[in-house]
């Protein structure tokens, strides 16, 4: 049921307000008709209640209906107002309805007043409900601007004309410009991206008719000239806003993209490194059995060449053998280098002096066409290495670098240089390792020839990976693993026709460059004494059996750990010195050397490997082992070892270290 209609009726006259409740009755009308007879009456009414319609008498004997018209519309001013007169004519009519009124009825047509009310309503309630409508929208878009200033992304709008007319919050933190900035700034599209032809391109897109896309990146110049990518996407088709030719969101992707090459980076420096430790670990175990093999090969050849008369024509070939195993001996010590385990003796050396040295003799072995500029600073702090591979390094690098000038004119430049490594600073560097900060002694080589591309620069330190015709492709990676194995770092940098420069970095020392200490001195390599010689390989066991006979010394083997324990608990009294090989199946050679200590605490041993002294011998004690041999050796180096390693055992006992 529909509320009754309230009506304020402005009429001093009963009969006439009874006439016009009949008329609204007899059509229908539910309707409860108030009426007031003066003007501060009909003012409280309009001041206090709410009507749905005013009527009102034209003329009152102390009030008019023009004055009551003025106190409606300034009071309630949505609501219908009809004006009711039996006197005035058309023309007070006319200016009623132009001064605010809704309708103007006369008394003597009383047909027209129900039909003029529902008008009077129905166009009330149309105005309301635009009223309610526009509300709602300004209410809607009051609440979307409201979202766009506060949203964590970046939200712009234009006009037809390409002019910024939203510049929310995000916009502002992340280019430094304010709305008041850009928001009708017809150059404003300038600040931000300065290059015509980007910014063409984008605002074709962006304004009218737009262009819905996701995701676009296009790089922006922020108020203090720092560059920002923004990932921007156009829904102005699929949301249109009123007011709005076109409206974009964007996303701040700079530091996402930073990130992402910076993974990208680390994994690329993860594979280089996954690559290198795996190829190391190949030609570390290729480079081991190699010793092995050559162990017996050059031991048996230098036994037969002492063998021989001096005036055998077979001496000869042995003595080729010899020198054919020898270089195969240099090159499974490349490869172990490569690998980072090859034998070391450090000791503390001035780099400038020794790279002098170095390079004395090395200018004869290559092309006259290149010139050598020597750049080495004096008074550089020394640097802890073992100089024979530090030799190897520097020479490998001048011969690629001379090498890469083909056969025409070149320069290689070697300097070196003192660098103060920041921390986050080994990330430019190939090995990849993390270079702890501090001085580092800086060794450089640069030519201007050839130069390498990308494709060659991923691979020049692999093993047997190589660009020349001749060459075994290992000089590159050796230097890679004397760096690697010295905790350096090595960086190098490459142009196509305009050169190279390898740049290494190594560990400064506190300690002051010293010269290598004296050998104890060996008139004879003959010598007296049992020697039990521990090893799994049995050709090499033979061989050092044979070479260790040939010197006098009498010899007890064992083929693996458990069974050289069981023969030295046997004759421990006997044994002299044991020759313990590194690597062996159940009980290897620091586990059996422990089981043996452990029986005889003066116990003399020396240990053999094919890998170097510094790795097999980290879990010894300065002065636990007599000594290291590094296999493949000849019979005088083996004879040497253990002669001298004799010799500082009676110099013990002699001192009152004797055995029990």
């Amino acid at each position: 049921m529909k509320p009754k209609l309230r009506i304020l009726h402005l009429e001093d006259d009963p009969h006439d307000s009874e006439i016009v409740e009949s008329l609204l009755v007899d059509e229908g009308i539910n309707c409860e008709l108030i009426r007031v007879t003066n003007k501060d009456d009909f003012r409280s009414a309009v001041e206090n209640e709410s009507f749905d319609i005013i009527l009102a008498d034209y003329a009152l004997p102390s009030f008019d209906g023009m004055s009551a018209l003025d106190i409606a519309l300034d009071r309630r001013p949505s609501v219908p107002f009809i004006l009711l007169s039996g006197t005035a004519g058309e023309e007070v009519a006319a200016e009623s309805v132009k001064s605010g009124a809704t309708d103007y009825v006369l008394k003597d047509r009383p047909s027209r007043l129900v039909p003029s009310i529902r008008r009077a309503l129905r166009e009330a309630e149309e105005r309301r409900e635009r009223r309610r409508a526009e509300e709602s929208l300004r209410e809607s878009e009051e609440r979307l601007r409201t979202v766009i200033q506060h949203m964590p992304v970046l939200m712009a709008a234009f006009d037809r004309q390409g002019n910024i007319i939203v510049w929310n919050q995000e916009c502002e933190h992340v280019t430094g410009y304010k709305a008041s900035e850009m928001a009708g700034d017809p150059k404003a599209m300038e600040l931000l991206y300065p290059h015509a032809a980007q910014r063409q391109m984008m605002m074709a897109e962006w304004c009218w008719p737009p262009h819905d896309y996701l995701g676009r990146e296009w790089e922006l110049t922020c108020k203090d000239r720092t560059l920002r990518t923004v990932a921007w996407s156009n829904i102005s088709k699929a949301f249109p806003v009123a007011d709005w030719s076109s409206w974009v969101i964007g996303i701040d992707v700079t530091e996402a993209k930073r990130a992402q090459a910076e993974r990208e980076q680390m994994q690329s420096r993860l594979l280089q490194t996954q690559k290198l430790e795996s190829l190391g670990v190949l030609a570390g175990g290729i480079a081991h059995d190699f010793n092995n093999l050559l162990t017996g090969i050059l031991g048996n050849a230098g036994l037969a060449l002492m063998r021989l008369e001096s005036s055998s024509p077979a001496r000869e070939l042995i003595q080729r053998v010899i020198s054919a195993s020898e270089r195969a001996a240099e090159l499974t010590r490349q490869m172990l280098a490569y690998a980072g385990k090859a034998s070391f003796e450090i000791r503390p050396i001035s780099l400038s002096e020794h790279i002098l040295e170095s390079t004395h003799h090395l200018t004869a072995t290559i092309s006259k066409k290149v010139a050598f500029d020597l750049r080495l600073e004096e008074g550089l702090p020394a640097v802890e290495v073992d100089p024979a591979q530090i030799q190897q390094l520097v020479m490998n690098l001048i011969i690629n670098a001379a090498e890469s000038c083909g056969e025409g004119t070149g320069t290689v430049v070697v300097s070196t240089r003192l660098v103060q490594v920041e921390a986050g600073q080994h990330e430019q560097w190939f090995t990849g390792e993390n270079l702890r900060p501090g001085p580092y002694v800086c060794l450089e080589v640069q030519d201007n020839g050839c130069g390498m591309d990308k494709e060659t620069l991923e691979k020049v330190f692999d093993p047997f990976f190589t660009t020349k015709f001749t060459g075994r492709g290992l000089g590159l990676s050796t230097v890679l693993g004397i760096v690697r194995a010295h905790q350096g770092s090595l960086q190098v940098k490459s142009t196509i026709g305009q050169g190279s420069t390898f740049t290494v970095l190594l560990p400064a020392s506190r300690r002051a460059a010293e010269n290598h200490p004296a050998e104890d001195q060996v008139n004879s390599l003959s010598g007296r004494g049992v020697i039990l010689v521990v090893d799994d390989e049995l050709f090499v066991l033979e061989v050092a059996r044979r070479i260790l006979e040939g010197y006098g010394y009498e010899v007890l083997t064992a083929e693996n750990g458990l069974q050289g324990l069981e023969v030295f608990r046997q004759k421990r009294k006997d044994i002299d010195l044991v020759l313990l090989d590194k690597t062996m199946p159940d009980l290897d050679g620091e586990e059996t050397f422990r089981a043996m200590q452990a029986i005889e605490p003066n116990l003399v041993a020396i240990l053999s490997s094919g890998y170097r002294e510094t790795e097999v011998t980290a879990h010894f004690l300065s002065n636990e082992l007599a000594g290291f041999v590094q296999k493949p050796y000849l019979p005088q180096t083996l004879a040497l070892k253990i002669k001298r390693a004799l010799q500082r055992s009676k110099r013990r006992t002699h001192l009152g270290q004797t055995k029990d």
